[in-house]
């Protein structure tokens, strides 16, 4: 198993669950902020690699608690094909509250060799949204049949 703390490099080095692997703030790493979507794979591919960071193992991801940045990083990593994929929702306050021990030491991964592909079924784009509703998987109405839309904004 491997554990993913998402926070940004400083809160990491504060203290983080030993053995804990860090890409810095996940959200920031990872996205594109004009385009709000994934930077483009080969770049993740390097950052999860040289991280030790590999999505076909079992993870568990913490933050903050509550936070959305480990829910995050848990949909990255199902998005590239991860099955095994949990979030500690408690986070690094939960851990201490419990009396764990934290570590201030960067942890020092394998690096591993990555070829990433997406996951099909995680998400989908506007395109293959159109291609269902014209399907008939929607009424066309808003109200669907085999489709369940969730608008979380």
């Amino acid at each position: 198993m491997q554990v993913w703390d998402v926070r940004d490099a400083r809160d990491y080095a504060r203290g983080h669950l030993p053995g804990a692997i860090t890409i810095g703030d996940a959200a920031r790493a990872l996205r594109d902020d004009n385009a709000e979507d994934f930077i483009a794979t080969a770049r993740i591919e390097k950052l999860f690699g040289d991280a030790g960071l590999d999505p076909k193992r079992e993870t568990v991801i913490y933050g903050w608690r509550g936070a959305w940045h480990a829910y995050f990083g848990q949909y990255t990593l199902r998005y590239f094909g991860g099955t095994r994929v949990s979030v500690f929702h408690e986070g690094i306050e939960g851990w201490q509250q419990a009396g764990l021990p934290v570590s201030g030491e960067a942890f020092r991964p394998v690096p591993v060799a990555l070829k990433l592909a997406v996951a099909p079924g995680v998400a989908i784009s506007t395109r293959e949204m159109i291609e269902r509703v014209a399907r008939g998987e929607s009424r066309g109405d808003g109200a669907a049949r085999n489709l369940q839309i969730i608008d979380t904004r």
